[in-house]
C-alpha cells in the first residue's frame, strides 16, 4: 500500500481564530512529522507568512502557496514551480482593474525574490495591509511609481481590495465573463478584517488542488 499524502488549509482550518499556530498544534505537528508522517500545508498565504507561522518545524515535502500559485522547498524557500499570468494576461487585468477605479496588490517573483508591489493605498483596507505586512517585517513589500511595468516579473496574482462588496462584487462578474477560463477567482470577506473585500486573480493553473495532484506526482 502506498504511504499516504496529508495536507492542510491553514485559516479557518489548522490555526485559530486569530491567524496563529496554537502551542498544542505545534508539539502535535513536531511530534508527527519527527516520525516521518507525509504532511505539508496547502494556503492562500504566501512563503515568508507560512514560514512565518512555523519557524523550524521539519517540514519534509513542499508547501503549496498562493492558493497553488508557487510549489515551494519549505526550507529554503526555492520555488519548484511558478504559475503565472504571463506578460499579455497580467497586463489585460491590470488595465482591467485600473478601468475599474482600483490599485491592486501585485504578487510576483522577479527571478530572484518574491515580491508584493504597490504604488497607492487607496483605502482604508489597503492601508491595513500595508500596515500589517510591515509589522510583520514583510520583507516582499515594494513601493512603485511604475506598478504596470511589474508585470514583466513572474505575476501570479493581482488582489484588489475594498470595503464596498458590491464594487469588488461588480469587478469578479466582469473580469470572470471576459477572462473567465484563464483564471482562478477569489471573492471574499477578509475574516481577520471585516468589512474589507478581496478579489484575488490568478491563472487558472494557480490552484490547490492541481498543486495537491501536482505534489502527488512529485
Amino acid at each position: 500500500m502506498p504511504p499516504r499524502l496529508y495536507l492542510s488549509d491553514l485559516d479557518g482550518t489548522l490555526l485559530s481564530e486569530g491567524g496563529e499556530l496554537s502551542p498544542r498544534s505545534r508539539a502535535t505537528l513536531q511530534q508527527l512529522l519527527g516520525e516521518g508522517i507525509l504532511f505539508t500545508v496547502a494556503s492562500a498565504r504566501s512563503y515568508f507568512s507560512i514560514h512565518k507561522l512555523f519557524g523550524d518545524l521539519p517540514f519534509r515535502l513542499p508547501i503549496i502557496e498562493f492558493n497553488g500559485a508557487f510549489i515551494t522547498d519549505y526550507a529554503t524557500g526555492h520555488h519548484l514551480e511558478v504559475n503565472s499570468l504571463g506578460l499579455s494576461l497580467g497586463e489585460a487585468l491590470f488595465d482591467r482593474v485600473l478601468r475599474a477605479g482600483q490599485r491592486p496588490f501585485v504578487c510576483s517573483w522577479n527571478g530572484k525574490e518574491d515580491c508584493l508591489h504597490y504604488d497607492e493605498l487607496s483605502n482604508p483596507g489597503m492601508r491595513w495591509y500595508e500596515e500589517r505586512r510591515r509589522a510583520a517585517g514583510d520583507t516582499r513589500l515594494r513601493q512603485t511609481p511604475d506598478l504596470r511595468g511589474t508585470m514583466r516579473e513572474e505575476v501570479v496574482s493581482l488582489t484588489v481590495m475594498d470595503q464596498s462588496e458590491s464594487r469588488i462584487r461588480d469587478l469578479h462578474q466582469q473580469i470572470r465573463e471576459e477572462f473567465g477560463e484563464h483564471l482562478q477567482l477569489y471573492c471574499y470577506e477578509n475574516e481577520y478584517s471585516k468589512g474589507n473585500f478581496w478579489l484575488t486573480i490568478h491563472h487558472a493553473r494557480a490552484s490547490k488542488h492541481i498543486a495537491m495532484l501536482r505534489l502527488r506526482e512529485l
